[in-house]
């Protein structure tokens, strides 16, 4: 589905409502639901050493992906139309891409260091006499993905912020309107899933 949503941006990218919304921005936010839609296939079945350590940048990176591109879209609605910016009013698309891209670089980073220090590898956890499940672990999980859920939980607060802030704002300006209470919820659907 997202696939199909980034082909149809791409192909419609000189048209004024697309420009307007930053056809890179918009199709690299697809790729990171892709992401995101890709994760419970790395969870099924038995894991093996590769999707252990996938999983982890899979479900970050996707997450981050949209949330800090989305928070930057926002911020820069914010600094347009809000009083408090009245010296600069203008704010450039790289500079947007600069900040989503910063985000996911965080993920990475953190990801990597997960990897390179700890990797996450399939264990078999006994649930009762008989019964197994196969789970990816490492003797750092705990300390990763909680600077993980974190790091991410924060590019939530902030987005929603934001979005409450810019609420005001025209509908063809603001899709962060009708998009970070959805996001919100899912952030908080992960948090759950997490603990």
């Amino acid at each position: 589905m997202s696939a199909g949503v980034a082909a149809v941006l791409f192909y419609h990218r000189h048209t004024p409502m697309i420009k307007a919304s930053s056809a890179t921005v918009a199709i690299t936010m697809q790729l990171g639901f892709a992401l995101v839609y890709a994760v419970p296939f790395l969870y099924m079945g038995v894991p093996s050493p590769l999707t252990c350590a996938a999983q982890p940048f899979f479900i970050t990176v996707g997450v981050s992906a949209v949330m800090g591109l989305l928070l930057a879209k926002t911020w820069r609605i914010y600094v347009l139309f809000s009083q408090v910016f009245q010296v600069r009013k203008r704010v450039i698309a790289r500079t947007v891409k600069a900040i989503g891209m910063g985000a996911i670089l965080v993920n990475l980073v953190l990801c990597a260091i997960w990897i390179v220090i700890d990797p996450p590898v399939p264990m078999n956890q006994a649930i009762s006499e008989g019964v197994t499940n196969y789970v990816c672990s490492s003797s750092s999980s705990f300390l990763f993905t909680s600077l993980l859920l974190a790091y991410n939980v924060t590019l939530i607060l902030i987005g929603s912020v934001l979005g409450f802030l810019t609420r005001g704002v025209e509908e063809r300006f603001n899709e962060s309107k009708q998009s970070m209470p959805h996001i919100t919820l899912g952030g908080y659907c992960i948090t759950r899933t997490h603990t």
